[in-house]
């Protein structure tokens, strides 16, 4: 079938009692492969595929797909190695952007899938909760603070009647008052 459409095709063997009795095999069409690629892919970031030679097959940004550029060619081979060594995270610049990748390598086919993010963006977001913690902590600390305070207050609430009885009874031993009241602690 010729449709001048780049597609993949996977195959497999199918042996029995060690012959070779069938092969399995089926054509993907890389638009219909695409597809599916961008579909996993989170907001604010690229998923992609390179073959076992190096070939970007999917990505969600169609410029990249079988793409010569030599600084893309350069950090996927980047991406490649390292999921191959199995690095699972890798800092790398991307279309004069720093990125943090995550790749995964598939040993059987020689693939690497990967997903790359902004740098830029993973800060703002990052540095958005960040703030966003900073300031739901401040806002604890500070009922806390008011709890303890409140607490506290109420618990040693007896030490003024204390204070009071023994500043009468001191009044009273120095003859500056007829009598002393007792200390009424509850």
């Amino acid at each position: 079938m010729t449709t001048k459409n780049l597609q993949i095709s996977f195959f497999s063997p199918i042996t029995y009692n060690g012959q070779l009795a069938a092969v399995v095999s089926s054509n993907v069409f890389l638009t219909n492969f695409q597809q599916d690629i961008t579909g996993l892919a989170m907001q604010d970031a690229d998923i992609f595929v390179i073959d076992a030679y190096g070939n970007t097959i999917a990505h969600t940004e169609e410029e990249h797909i079988l793409s010569k550029d030599e600084a893309y060619v350069q950090a996927t081979d980047q991406l490649r190695a390292a999921a191959q060594a199995g690095r699972e995270e890798t800092r790398l610049m991307l279309d004069g952007h720093e990125h943090f990748a995550f790749c995964a390598f598939e040993a059987s086919s020689g693939w690497t899938v990967c997903q790359a993010l902004d740098a830029d963006v993973v800060s703002k977001q990052t540095s958005s909760t960040l703030w966003m913690t900073i300031l739901l902590s401040t806002i604890f600390f500070i009922a806390i603070v008011a709890i303890f305070i409140f607490l506290i207050k109420r618990e040693l609430r007896p030490l003024d009647s204390i204070r009071h009885g023994m500043t009468e009874f001191f009044r009273f031993l120095n003859h500056e008052i007829k009598d002393s009241k007792p200390i009424g602690l509850k």
